[in-house]
């Protein structure tokens, strides 16, 4: 069964917002202030008016307060702690880090981030009290300068001006002329009285429920409401009741438009204790969510064109770091020690002295600072101690302190072991800080157990993978303990049944979670599990096999990459069915898996951009760890395809020879997979193109019996056998008519439109899977004395569709007579390739008649006419509705009653002695030119659509089908002219030639139709197009013999304009093998030990074994792709066909009898018309399907062995300029069972 935890997940997993905007209880030390009395509160009196929004960052403000009231030196550790003095305060997101050591007036340090906090931490480095001066100078400089948020409309059409930026995790602080007289508490309980509204287009018009989405906020009052802080960015302790928001406000779409709204409503319900005042500017008023008049504010949130990523700047590059769950047995609360039982965790823990603030002096005993550091650069903090302490209140208090020394290292400058040790089980810390504080301003400090293993407590180790001290002698980092910065769910036992350590890392679960974590949140969207935070199988134990564009598709293994916390610093990745397995209790060894995380600038970085920093000497590309599955878990028999779109050829084909991974329409560019850009583009159909067409090029006159092959000239006799049409422009005759499509008493016309009448490449990929916008037709030229003339029809419907069959004409080529060589001439059975008299039968089988026009008034306006390049007049068709898709290989399908091909055409009968219809022959685009012709192409080989094999044409070869029901005219509203008549060409030589095209039944029939008008008896004959579904022609009157039926058939070809837009692409993937999902022809870098048959190998556990359990991972999920936009993902299975052990290798001589299928995605395209001709055997073939579990057999709850995939991406073509979706990266993961 499919899982649907993990299907189309997304890899940016950003929290939703809902509509609840529950607040927390604001907890302030110093924060309350003078709730207000009297009428200058606005909840006595008049209403508070909005003055000013600011925009800034939020943090807690520490002071770094004397231990020793009388020692006033600030920069040993020692002599200072921090000490919380205002919860929540906006300070300017410009404020940065200052050193001490080089600056005596250093102010600001922010402390290392805590995820339960939700927000950063600011230590004022003076005392609040010794240094009171100096600590107020220091608080009013950091609140001092916010960046004032201009106020904006963003409808505003007058003069459209660029919109205020506010960073996603700013905080807005809303200030107000006087108090609203309501505390946090309120906001708690109403989250609808400040709004963050995500806005996709004016309420006003679209209504709220369209055009809002609330974004995910919290807001803290101050001053009783004189001040209200709405934080943007919602994680930790902020998140408590409410959906956290951790990556804050989603991104803009570009820097022209607002994408964000602040709505305070000012009427409703909320008036009559929210009083806010309406803004005094027009515009600055509009409606909120609830549809309520509302004060705005619009702007745009970041993206990643502006700075910093569009997040507020930040300081320190993030690290990986291990989060150890250790021990405390003593508490020295005086001294600031702890002593840890490290529960044999083997990682160092590290304080500032020396790693960052640099060794003690031996003269002074005072650090040396940053520049004096024991190893090559300082580290960016100490490492933590947090405890979580639950309260006689049941309040959860954290508790923490940075690690200042730990006592089992050297701190001293002359000690010879400076910085060496640590790797005690049980160690003593020294920390700046014992204590926190309740809500009720209880202080709480850490706490002990005197058990071995101590009372729980969490030690956060920052990772450093070289720390060469002693001059570069010996190196104290992390490289050899790597391990421990690896966690898994469920954590493995660091114990056997004999109480004896088991190596860390091995005896992991198959289908355990692995775990990573960080210093600071990280930008979810760059941490991606394909490329740069990786797991690898044993062909991708070196991290640089993973930068392989093929190598590292068949090394990574999918994975889910998910906020653990819901605070952007773990990220918890997920094999949707677990790892492959196979229990294995003779060897008593798993499977090896590796764990791989790159720095740099391809790898993930924290929100504001800043690159992983692994503290490495050598400049390390990434950082790598193993680990080992449980030997004796059961058997998790699951298989995987990866494609990480980060190439045109990645898959297991030779890496020597480019074999394109995907036939379609596609872009592949920055690591993604988009479909192709919209474009809009108008071809002509007139006497000028016509003229050009020619049917003996692509190799149709090109004598391959003779040695060597040799163009044969046309033959004598026969009117301009190079060309289609011999008549491009009909001219006037007297003596006839032709039949029309628009005449009053209702018709109904089948016309047709090849791909070279359009001027469309036969091979090109551009021009398949095209929709068509719109077409126009051309007026008689020789109308008198004018082309156009006013006209109304009451009721027009146009369909469009694909034909059945090609009418076309066939060159080959005939025996010489006597002294004349053989000759090259039109083939006899192709004057029997054209439409049938069943309309119905016209459309391909499987295909789709669309109504673009329906049931329309059809007004004819000269003054809408207009002349082309060509200096052709052209007028449209009524407006189409909507676009259809010409050339759409998505038609062709398995009938599974009649084992069967749907969805080809061409020839029905082509071998009949009686009435052969050959048609032309095409060139296939999945097959290369052997020998082309002097246009470039060769449609004569015997893998191209062939005219003389029985429906062997794919819809990339087959007509645009356009059907014309008009239906008769109402006299009650005036009966229609009808004196407007279409120009043509035709196929025949023009009239009175011998084998004139008029009304000859000898050439191919381009148009079928039943048309109303009045019979030699003068009777009216009317014709209901709707219930017409048999073409039987029409009455005309000849100036010679007077009013005759015409057939229902001719060779005519209107002339036309037809508008054409990219708004569909559908690409194509080859099949995988899920027995050996990573079967390859790969050579790979140099030192690859590479496995033909791929990892896993499913074929050695058993070649009976058929997937039962799917999961598919794309990235981004469909809720994250550009607004408008679509992707469809179809898949399809497939028991046997012929090389399918064989890996497609591209070459220019390829066949599709011998080529290999494997990968191949030609084959794929071509699979249908293969079997249905013989060409390729393919047995247990089935249709595309959009949700994997149904390629499952329901007796044998299998699916096939071999599968293929297909995408479909829809683009927004109603904006400009146009969105295009696209993917990051797929992968289908699989569970394999023995059929039933």
């Amino acid at each position: 069964m499919m899982n649907s935890t993990s299907r189309r997940t997304s890899l940016r997993t950003f929290a939703k917002a809902s509509c609840a905007f529950a607040l927390l209880l604001s907890v302030t030390a110093c924060s309350g202030g003078d709730p207000g009395t009297g009428d200058n509160r606005a909840d006595q009196g008049a209403r508070a008016k909005l003055t000013a929004v600011e925009i800034g960052r939020l943090v807690d403000i520490f002071a770094w307060r004397r231990v020793d009231s009388n020692n006033a030196d600030r920069l040993h550790p020692d002599n200072r702690k921090p000490v919380l003095i205002h919860r929540e305060v906006v300070i300017n997101a410009l404020v940065q880090n200052e050193d001490p050591f080089a600056n005596g007036s250093a102010r600001f340090r922010f402390m290392p981030y805590d995820p339960s906090v939700g927000h950063r931490e600011l230590l004022i480095l003076w005392d609040d009290v010794a240094e009171k001066d100096e600590f107020d100078r220091a608080v009013e400089t950091a609140t001092a300068g916010l960046r004032v948020l201009t106020p904006y409309f963003a409808f505003n059409t007058a003069l459209p001006s660029p919109p205020p930026l506010v960073a996603r995790d700013a905080c807005l602080k809303l200030s107000f002329d006087r108090p609203l007289g309501l505390e946090t508490s309120f906001f708690d309980a109403t989250p609808s009285a400040v709004q963050v509204l995500r806005l996709t287009g004016d309420p006003e018009l679209l209504g709220p429920g369209f055009a809002y989405q609330p974004v995910g906020s919290r807001v803290t009052s101050k001053d009783s409401g004189r001040t209200l802080l709405v934080d943007l960015e919602v994680s930790g302790k902020e998140a408590t009741a409410r959906n956290p928001n951790p990556s804050g406000l989603p991104a803009s779409l570009d820097d022209q438009s607002a994408n964000i709204r602040l709505a305070l409503p000012t009427d409703g319900p909320l008036a009559n204790s929210f009083r806010v005042q309406v803004d005094g500017v027009p515009v600055l008023n509009s409606i909120d969510l609830n549809g309520h008049k509302a004060l705005i504010r619009d702007f745009r949130a970041g993206n990643q064109t502006d700075p910093h990523n569009g997040y507020l700047s930040d300081v320190g590059d993030p690290q990986l770091v291990a989060r150890k769950t250790m021990g405390i047995t003593s508490v020295d609360v005086k001294n600031r020690i702890l002593t840890i039982n490290k529960r044999f965790c083997s990682a160092v823990i590290r304080g500032r002295l020396p790693f960052v603030d640099g060794p003690l002096a031996t003269l002074d005993g005072k650090p040396l600072g940053p520049n004096k550091v024991p190893q090559q650069r300082a580290l960016q903090n100490g490492d933590l101690i947090w405890q979580d302490i639950v309260t006689p209140d049941n309040e959860v208090v954290r508790v923490k302190g940075e690690v200042i020394r730990n006592f089992d290292i050297p701190v001293g400058e002359d000690d010879t072991k400076l910085a060496i040790g640590g790797g005690n089980p049980t160690v003593r810390l020294q920390l700046d800080s014992m204590s926190s504080f309740d809500a009720q301003g209880r202080e709480v400090f850490f706490r002990e157990n005197s058990f071995p293993l101590g009372s729980d407590c969490t030690c956060v180790i920052h990772y450093a993978h070289q720390l060469k001290v002693s001059n570069g002698a010996i190196d104290v980092g992390d490289s050899k303990r790597v391990y421990e910065f690896l966690s898994f769910n469920p954590t493995p036992p660091r114990l056997d049944a004999n109480r004896n350590p088991v190596p860390p890392n091995t005896k992991i679960d198959p289908l355990a979670e692995i775990i990573l974590s960080f210093s600071k949140p990280m930008g979810l969207d760059t941490v991606r599990s394909e490329d740069n935070v990786v797991v690898a199988s044993k062909l991708g134990d070196r991290a640089e096999f993973i930068d392989h564009i093929k190598v590292g598709n068949l090394a990574v293994v999918p994975t889910l990459p998910a906020d653990l916390f819901n605070d952007s610093t773990s990220i918890r990745l997920t094999a949707p069915l677990g790892l492959f397995h196979v229990q294995n209790t003779l060897t008593k060894v798993g499977e090896t898996y590796y764990v791989h995380v790159r720095d740099g600038v391809d790898g993930a970085r924290d929100r504001a951009g800043h690159t992983i920093d692994l503290f490495d000497e050598d400049d390390i590309a990434a950082v790598t760890m193993s680990f080992k599955l449980d030997y004796a878990a059961e058997d998790n028999l699951v298989g995987w395809v990866l494609r990480r779109m980060n190439g045109h050829d990645e898959d297991g084909t030779k890496d020597a020879v480019f074999s394109s991974d995907v036939f379609g329409q596609y872009q592949m560019r920055d690591g993604r997979l988009y479909g192709w850009p919209t474009s809009r583009f108008s071809r002509i159909v007139d006497q000028t193109t016509l003229s050009a067409i020619r049917v003996d090029l692509c190799g149709a006159c090109i004598d391959t019996t003779a040695t060597p092959p040799v163009k044969r000239a046309p033959c004598q006799g026969v009117p301009n056998p190079a060309f289609r049409y011999q008549t491009p422009l009909m001219l006037y005759q007297n003596q006839g008519g032709i039949s029309e499509p628009l005449v009053a008493q209702g018709s109904r016309v089948q016309m047709t439109y090849r791909e070279d009448d359009f001027q469309l490449s036969f091979r090109n990929e551009i021009d398949l899977e095209i929709d068509v916008e719109q077409l126009y037709w051309g007026p008689f030229v020789a109308r008198a004395p004018a082309l156009l003339t006013y006209d109304l029809f009451d009721r027009v419907t146009i369909q469009l569709g694909t034909a059945e069959k090609r009418p076309d004409m066939r060159m080959i080529i005939v025996p010489g007579t006597g002294p004349n060589p053989p000759c090259c001439t039109f083939d006899g059975a192709t004057y029997l390739s054209g439409l049938t008299s069943s309309f119905t039968g016209n459309y391909i089988d499987n295909g789709q008649a669309v109504e673009v026009v329906k049931d329309a008034i059809y007004e004819i306006n000269p003054n809408n006419a207009f002349q082309t390049q060509n200096l052709s007049t052209m007028v449209g068709y009524p407006k189409f509705s909507k676009t259809y898709t010409w050339r759409d290989r998505r038609y062709m399908a398995w009938d599974l009653s009649t084992n069967t091909v749907l969805g080809l055409g061409g020839s029905q009968n082509p071998s009949d002695p009686n009435v052969p219809d050959r048609t032309r022959d095409v060139t296939s685009p999945h097959i290369p030119e052997a020998n082309p012709d002097t246009d470039g192409v060769m449609c004569h080989q015997l893998d191209d659509y062939l005219g003389a094999g029985v429906q062997d044409h794919s819809p990339f070869a087959l007509p645009l089908l356009v059907d014309w029901f008009v239906y008769p005219d109402d006299p009650e509203n005036g009966v229609a002219k009808a004196d407007n008549l279409f120009q043509i060409g035709y196929i025949g030589p023009l009239y009175p030639a011998n084998g004139h095209g008029y009304y000859n039944p000898s050439f191919p029939a381009l148009r079928a139709h039943t048309t109303g008008g009045i019979d030699p008896q003068l009777n009216e004959i009317l014709v209901d197009p709707k219930n017409t579904f048999k073409a039987t022609g029409g009455w005309l009157n000849n100036a010679l013999i007077g009013r005759f039926k015409a057939p229902w058939q001719d060779d005519h070809i209107h002339h036309a304009v037809g508008d054409f837009v990219r708004k569909l692409s559908v690409v194509t993937y080859g099949y995988i093998d899920t027995l050996q999902p990573g079967r390859n022809d790969v050579s790979g870098p140099v030192g690859w030990n590479g496995d033909k048959a791929g990892y896993p190998n499913l074929a050695d556990v058993s070649t009976l074994h058929r997937p039962a359990e799917w999961s598919v991972l794309i990235s981004p999920a469909p809720e994250d792709l550009p607004v408008g936009t679509k992707l469809d993902v179809e898949y399809r299975g497939c028991d046997r066909f012929d090389n399918s052990s064989v890996v497609w290798e591209a070459n220019d001589t390829e066949v599709a009898a011998t080529r290999g299928n494997l990968l191949n995605p030609h084959f794929a395209c071509e699979q249908y018309r293969y079997q249905q001709s013989n060409r390729v055997s393919t047995s247990g073939i089935g249709n595309y399907v959009k949700d994997p579990d149904l390629l499952m057999d329901p007796k044998t709850l299998v699916a096939p062995r071999f599968i293929n995939w297909r995408f479909t991406f829809v683009n927004n073509t109603a904006v400009t300029p146009a969105r295009v979706p696209y993917i990051d990266f797929m992968a289908i993961t699989y569970r394999m069972k023995p059929p039933k």
